[in-house]
């Protein structure tokens, strides 16, 4: 009989048979400590899910794993899920009159988990949702890297000095004026996807050789950014590209991390894992892993694997894994809270 619980070092440990090894290899991120002769696994909800689903009622949880999963439920996972169906915060409804009713709910979902994917509809205002956040959650949350489209730098700045306090510099120009605006201290540093990777380390994946350059710290990991915030966050989609590994590289020691795209999935479930890995490592640690227990594959007429979908067994699994950390509101449920469209014929 399996028992996991939490340990001095962090992370769960693993107590099972031999026999019960292949089983606990399903999980993703375990791996064998040969110094303790034991199977560890990150700590984090998923891995919690995850067990479970496995071995069901089989498994035993020790007291101090116990105490985690049940603060966690209590203080994010539960509020997070009820959030997900709400169209007004009455906690956030005198203190930021200016949002709509489901913008407050936005702040509050994304200020109650501290990471998480924001996946409204385009138009729907997720950018002032997550400058009201970063602005609540007060000066531990600071500073914050904004990575962004490049036609969008200038908008976020506008938007920042519109909705908060907080001071914006944009990384543009000339290797020594994008220098400068990294060197500024001020709250927020915003910069486009393409320019990230000339300012951070790359972060390794799979196979990948990291060339001696790439390997180097550079003047973002000199920052320690209490939030990273990856607008258009579908740019990250590619494990492989050397923009979604700089991305996480900057972002790996970061407090609270927050993406934002309308479109997380274009057209299979693992184009969700390298933005996931990017809001929660620890619960999203293998891609290989992640396809194995929750992605639905088909033999193509080439011979190779294609993925067609969510495997069904585990598909409960994958949301309670999943929806505590991602809020989508399409726009028919948020419409009726929109003003009316207003059209003009200039020419």
């Amino acid at each position: 009989m399996p028992t996991i619980d939490l340990y001095t070092d962090g992370k769960i440990h693993v107590a099972s048979e031999m026999r019960e090894r292949d089983m606990v290899k399903l999980v993703p991120g375990t791996t064998w400590d040969r110094e303790g002769k034991q199977w560890t696994a990150p700590l984090s909800w998923g891995s919690c899910i995850a067990f479970r689903g496995v071995f069901g009622d089989a498994l035993q949880i020790g007291p101090g794993l116990m105490d985690w999963a049940q603060r966690a439920r209590d203080e994010r996972i539960d509020p997070a899920m009820r959030m997900r169906t709400a169209l007004e915060s009455p906690a956030l409804m005198e203190s930021e009159p200016n949002l709509y009713p489901f913008q407050r709910v936005g702040v509050d979902f994304l200020e109650t988990t501290g990471r998480a994917l924001l996946a409204d509809d385009m138009g729907s205002g997720k950018t002032i949702q997550l400058i009201r956040t970063v602005e609540r959650l007060g000066p531990y949350a600071l500073p914050v890297l904004v990575v962004c489209p490049n036609s969008m730098k200038y908008t976020w700045k506008a938007e920042i000095e519109k909705w908060s306090d907080l001071t914006a510099s944009v990384v543009d120009g000339t290797a020594a004026k994008r220098k400068k605006a990294i060197d500024s201290h001020d709250d927020v540093i915003i910069i486009n996807w393409e320019s990230l990777r000339l300012h951070t380390r790359l972060a390794p994946y799979g196979s990948i050789n990291l060339s001696d350059k790439e390997k180097e710290l550079k003047e973002l990991n000199a920052i320690d950014w209490g939030t990273v915030i990856a607008d258009e966050a579908h740019r990250a989609k590619d494990a492989r590209s050397k923009q979604t590994r700089a991305l996480w590289a900057v972002s790996r020691d970061a407090k609270h991390r927050f993406a934002a795209t309308g479109t997380p999935i274009e057209s299979n479930p693992s184009e969700l894992w390298p933005i996931m890995n990017f809001i929660s490592p620890q619960d999203f640690p293998r891609k290989t892993k992640y396809i194995d227990r929750y992605c639905l594959q088909s033999y193509n007429p080439f011979g190779g694997m294609d993925i067609i979908g969510l495997l069904p067994e585990h598909a409960a699994e994958f949301h309670a894994i999943v929806d505590p950390m991602m809020l989508r509101r399409p726009k028919d449920v948020i419409l009726p809270q929109l003003p009316p469209k207003l059209e003009s014929v200039r020419y």
